[in-house]
């Protein structure tokens, strides 16, 4: 969470705030892969008993359905493992479909079965597209920030996920949570990932990536994945023009005994 985000949500009960925000933490809109918590566009949260109710607010009222049930379906998850709650209620607002997912997922309905017609596929292949986006875009900021520090790229490509490991452990704060982020998308791909000697850096495929193609598939890498860091700063203009950024607007968070 950013820093003063903790302040967004009163202290009334501690711990069982705590037990949503964590829920909550690893949620990410699925475009920029990045937590929903830390953009902003969680608000209002409000606990009564063993129920939640929560804002989701996003930077134009035209955002995507298909992306924006995706988040919801990850909020509502993520909440389900929280053993006190029984009730969740998620409530999108200034949005232009807003009535329509809000009824889906209180139901707990598919995408398709709100949208119809209307959603020609599912959201398991749009899911797909923005893993592979995820695991991309995270490994090639681990491989970018070790070529800065003139590893070689036979080293890099040949360096086992126990490699990666101890140099997060000597990492600054900053590298160690890209690399963090990276090993997490790792291990949602391969199985072999459990492995602590499998290489750290393997290709969509789970392929060895050649050493004389580093630079290549770097470059491949940035053609696939060049939009998500360009979307996500104009994601947070627009956010801020329309709410104020983070703390601009009164926000109301309560819990009731």
């Amino acid at each position: 969470m950013s820093p003063g985000q903790a302040d967004r949500f009163p202290k009334v009960d501690a711990e069982r705030r705590q037990d949503v925000e964590l829920a909550l933490a690893d949620v990410l809109d699925p475009e920029l892969d990045e937590p929903l918590i830390d953009l902003g566009f969680i608000d209002n949260l409000r606990i009564d008993g063993d129920a939640v109710r929560i804002q989701l607010r996003l930077p134009t009222f035209w955002c995507s359905a298909n992306f924006v049930y995706i988040m919801g379906e990850d909020m509502i998850a993520a909440l389900n493992n929280v053993p006190w709650l029984s009730s969740i209620r998620i409530e999108l607002v200034d949005h232009f479909a807003a009535k329509k997912i809000n009824d889906g997922l209180a139901k707990g309905l598919s995408f398709q079965e709100v949208f119809g017609a209307e959603a020609a596929d599912g959201l398991d292949a749009i899911r797909v597209t923005f893993r592979d986006k995820s695991y991309l875009s995270r490994q090639a900021k681990v491989i970018q920030a070790l070529r800065r520090e003139k590893e070689p790229a036979d080293a890099i490509v040949a360096m086992t996920i126990a490699d990666l490991q101890r140099r997060t452990d000597m990492a600054d704060r900053s590298s160690a949570k890209e690399v963090r982020r990276y090993l997490e998308a790792l291990r949602l791909r391969s199985e072999t990932a459990a492995n602590n000697q499998s290489l750290a850096f393997v290709d969509l495929d789970g392929l060895a990536i050649p050493a004389n193609r580093l630079l290549d598939y770097l470059r491949e890498t940035r053609k696939i994945c060049g939009s998500v860091e360009a979307n996500a700063e104009m994601c947070r203009i627009l956010f801020a023009a329309r709410y104020g950024g983070h703390t601009d607007k009164k926000e109301t968070s309560d819990v009731v005994a």
